[in-house]
């Protein structure tokens, strides 16, 4: 089941097809990792089969980051400029919106469920039901100092029917979703927000590493049949989980 950005990813794929734009030459994606030891920029675009395609590459030596956490800002700054600029000239394309990777210790990771009704039996579920579904399993009342990151759906229920993966079509007066969720610290994003604004790049997305490094890695049928990811970087070890096709801890 696609995150909040690989779903912001696939509408934007969506709605340039139906413009009848040239995919291969106009979908260009950039996302940012600040680590530890490195700093990394990637430059890519789709090609016509909606493949991703590097275009180029920028690695710049960390500085300002510890255990996945800004701790100096001018530092960071100079790194991911260093990474961006070395990113632009092998690529030829100059970033101006990134996807960023997160990590850290203030991640918190919780299983949720979430149910919404519907007034007519006979009619089908849609796709704004599923997504009133993650609305209603996102954590309420999260206090100033926490913000929501992801809601990765782990399996829908239809009139209490459990195992349910897309229920879309489906006739149903209760709809239910059981949800992994993602909540991050806003100090620590807030200040990689700003090393990013601080260079001219929005901030187009955040995406957690155990999410991105399992989309990098496995392979469906590994998620499916279940598989533990291991990912040693210069300061932080992310372990995550993945069992019947979707990621269930991390």
């Amino acid at each position: 089941m696609p995150s909040f950005q690989q779903a912001e990813i696939c509408v934007e794929i969506i709605s340039r097809k139906r413009k009848g734009h040239d995919m291969a030459r106009d979908v260009i994606f950039s996302s940012v990792d600040l680590g530890t030891s490195k700093t990394t920029t990637l430059v890519s675009r789709l090609d016509r089969n909606d493949t991703p395609e590097l275009m180029g590459i920028g690695i710049a030596e960390s500085a300002g980051v510890r255990r996945g956490a800004v701790v100096n800002i001018e530092e960071a700054e100079s790194a991911v400029r260093q990474s961006i600029d070395e990113a632009a000239r092998s690529s030829g394309v100059s970033p101006t919106q990134a996807f960023v990777n997160v990590t850290g210790d203030h991640l918190e990771f919780n299983v949720r469920w979430g149910s919404v009704r519907s007034p007519y039996y006979n009619a089908p579920i849609t796709a704004d039901a599923l997504h009133r579904s993650i609305q209603a399993v996102a954590p309420p009342d999260l206090p100033p100092e926490k913000q929501l990151l992801h809601v990765e759906p782990q399996g829908y229920a239809v009139d209490g029917l459990k195992g349910i993966r897309n229920p879309i079509g489906m006739h149903a007066l209760r709809l239910d979703l059981e949800a992994l969720c993602v909540v991050g610290a806003t100090g620590p994003i807030k200040s990689l927000d700003r090393v990013l604004q601080s260079n001219k790049i929005d901030v187009k997305g955040l995406v957690m590493a155990p999410l991105s490094a399992g989309e990098s890695v496995l392979t469906r049928d590994e998620k499916e049949m279940g598989v533990v990811l291991v990912e040693i970087g210069g300061g932080t070890t992310a372990v995550s989980i993945y069992q019947g096709g979707h990621l269930v801890n991390a």
